[in-house]
Parts: C-alpha cells; sequence; structure tokens
C-alpha cells in the first residue's frame, strides 16, 4: 500500500485526516516512518481538532502499522492545553480545539478569544511577533489585540468576520463583490509595504536558500508518498533549482515584512476592514515571496472548488481568475516585483504540490496538481 493509502486505512472510517506532516528520518536514503496527524472525527463534532501519531513503514504489512491517538485536548508536550481549555470550557460551553499540531502547538477557539498553546518558553517569541506585526501593519490593517500571555500561551481577542477563503466558497456573494474584497485586500498591502533596515525589529531574515529548502524538503516527501512518478518529482525538483536561479538572477531586493504563510485562510473581512491573521512565521524578506504565496493559494482554492462543486474547471476558475486580477490592481506592485512574484508563485505551487500529497481527502485533486504546467495565472 502507498503511504496515504496506509494511513486512510488506520483512520477505519472513523476519522477524517485533516492535516499530516510527514517527518524524515535520517537514513539515507530518507523514509517516512512517523507522521503527525491532525484529524477530525466523522461522526459527531467535526469542528474538535484531535492530534495523533502515525507509525508506518511501507514494507511492512497493514496489521504491523499503528495510529496513537492523543486523548482531546491533551498532548504531553504542551502542558498547558488541558488547563487552558477546561477554563475556556468552564466559561464557555462552545469552546473548542480548532487546530492541534501534536508537540508543538494548539488553538482552542472561544467566544471571549483565541488562545494559543506552545511548548514551555516558545510563548514570548510569539508575543514579539505580534509586537512586530502591529508595529508595521497597524494602521492599515486590522489586528487581534493581545490580551494575556505567559510563557507558554497567548490569548487574542476573538474579531468578527468571514476569512476570504469562507467568501469564495459563498454562492451568495457573486463575481464582482468577491472582487471587491480581493482589491481590498491587496490595497491594504500595498499601503503596508516598506523598505525596512536588516537589523528592524529583531526579527530573522528569510533568504532565498532558505525557502528553496523547504521546497525541497515537500519535493523528497513527494516522492516517499508513491503517489507521484520519480520522473515526475524530479522534472519539478529540476524546476525549482531553475526557479531559484532565476530569482537569484535579480540581485539583492529591499527588506520588507514577510509573514510567510499569507494566503486567503489568514486574511479575515471584519466590520473595520480586512484583518491578517497568525504571525508565528514572520521574518524579513523579499515581499515578491508573499505576494506569489497568495497568487499560488488562489490557484489551489480554484482547483478546490471546481473538485468540491462539480463545476467545470473553466467555470470555477473564472470567478478566481477575476478575484487574482483585483487582487493585483490592489496591490500594484512595479515590474520587477511582479516577475519575482511569478516566481515565487510556481515555487509555492511545487510546495503546496507536496503537501497535498499527504492529504488523503484531497488525493485525486493532487494527482491533477502534480500535471499542472501553467503557472501564470489559473
Amino acid at each position: 500500500m502507498k503511504l496515504p493509502e496506509i494511513m486512510f486505512a488506520l483512520s477505519g472510517g472513523v476519522w477524517r485526516l485533516q492535516r499530516c506532516w510527514p517527518s524524515l528520518d535520517d537514513s539515507l536514503p530518507p523514509a517516512v516512518k512517523r507522521i503527525i496527524v491532525e484529524a477530525t472525527p466523522m461522526h459527531g463534532d467535526r469542528s474538535r481538532r484531535h492530534a495523533a501519531l502515525l507509525s508506518v513503514n511501507p514494507l511492512l504489512p497493514e496489521e504491523a502499522q499503528w495510529l496513537r491517538l492523543h486523548p482531546y485536548g491533551q498532548d504531553a508536550a504542551l502542558p498547558a492545553l488541558t488547563g487552558h481549555l477546561q477554563h475556556a470550557l468552564r466559561d464557555d460551553p462552545s469552546a473548542v480545539v480548532v487546530a492541534h499540531r501534536r508537540g508543538k502547538r494548539a488553538v482552542i477557539r472561544s467566544v471571549h478569544g483565541f488562545i494559543k498553546v506552545l511548548r514551555p518558553g516558545k510563548a514570548p517569541a510569539l508575543v514579539h511577533r505580534q509586537a512586530c506585526a502591529a508595529r508595521y501593519y497597524g494602521g492599515h490593517a486590522v489586528l487581534a489585540a493581545l490580551l494575556q500571555h505567559d510563557d507558554a500561551a497567548l490569548i487574542t481577542a476573538p474579531l468578527a468576520g468571514r476569512t476570504l477563503a469562507e467568501l469564495g466558497n459563498d454562492p451568495s456573494l457573486d463575481d464582482g463583490g468577491l472582487a471587491g474584497c480581493w482589491f481590498a485586500f491587496g490595497s491594504m498591502m500595498r499601503r503596508c509595504q516598506r523598505e525596512l533596515p536588516a537589523d528592524w525589529c529583531g526579527l530573522p531574515q528569510h533568504r532565498l536558500e532558505d525557502e528553496w529548502r523547504i521546497v525541497d524538503d515537500w519535493l523528497m516527501r513527494m516522492m516517499l508518498s508513491g503517489q507521484v512518478p520519480p520522473e515526475r518529482v524530479l522534472v519539478l525538483h529540476q524546476r525549482s533549482q531553475q526557479l531559484c536561479g532565476a530569482l537569484a538572477g535579480e540581485g539583492v531586493v529591499p527588506l520588507s515584512l514577510l509573514h510567510r504563510d499569507l494566503h486567503d485562510k489568514q486574511v479575515l473581512f471584519t466590520p473595520d476592514g480586512p484583518a491578517l491573521l497568525d504571525f508565528d512565521t514572520l521574518a524579513l524578506g523579499d515581499a515578491a515571496l508573499d505576494l506569489g504565496n497568495v497568487l499560488a493559494h488562489l490557484r489551489l482554492r480554484a482547483y478546490q472548488h471546481a473538485w468540491c462543486s462539480g463545476l467545470e474547471p473553466s467555470l470555477s476558475f473564472t470567478r478566481f481568475r477575476l478575484a487574482r486580477q483585483a487582487l493585483l490592481n490592489g496591490w500594484a506592485p512595479d515590474e520587477a516585483s511582479m516577475a519575482r512574484a511569478n516566481l515565487f508563485t510556481e515555487l509555492s505551487w511545487i510546495r503546496l504540490t507536496g503537501v497535498y500529497q499527504w492529504r488523503p481527502a484531497w488525493q485525486k485533486m493532487a494527482k491533477h496538481m502534480v500535471q499542472a504546467d501553467d503557472h501564470q495565472g489559473l
């Protein structure tokens, strides 16, 4: 069995595997034998996120594989999680763990706000990034207020609204309305952008080689998934090298603040305007990377929308193509920035293709993603 098929079999039809983080071991050649999983129940409260660890070895029979599901709201590496969840449930019985990456972080949503729980000692760095985000985006974007924090958790105020991703899936919002939202987001990002010194806010720099290393790791995971022919993975690997070579050939570019995980689920439309979410990966770098990542995710949503709705891709893509143009009209990158953003878009698409090989619900769509060659637009 291929690894994603093993993952699905181990879930027993009881759990829906939402997100997966396959770990590469130190063997030569590398192998995936442990996978961190975020799952939701197929029946019952599907908003609850459970963390699990999958132990797999494709060379062994299925009965030798195992999945260890953590009790809901528990994680030995996140000792503050249980207490925060219990406290949140006392104040709000509808409080729920909406994200949980085993051993790294969990997020609790309640009517009073969001509680992000981390490993002990990790929260201060995130609090610092929140302050940097407020300093850079403040005055242009809506940001959730930081209400409370300690060394293992931070609590932010709730924000009313819907994400760009949710708006894109709302059939009651016509194409023009969706395009208007994307234009507003692009305009907000344009107003925020400015050149920064290398020591700004004490943030690390995210260089081109850092991005390439991330993409290359996901290409290795793609190879090990067994879902993609090795020769196709090699083509994508060579293409990623070409893209990085072209970006390096652009020379030194001004430093800006990078979100590094900017996409339509990180942009919330509130009554006060667009809001940005999650600053865990904040760094300094080329602003074209953020734009490229947004464009790659917009293309991904077009694929997902067509796949889920059963629409002809051309019909689904028209809606998202209009959104893309509205985003660029608002963002208004200059010619050089747009050229780099197009390169980063393709690089991000290659990474996303690797990520989605490990999401069983999207396996069939992921096969189409692997073969897609038109990266300039949708």
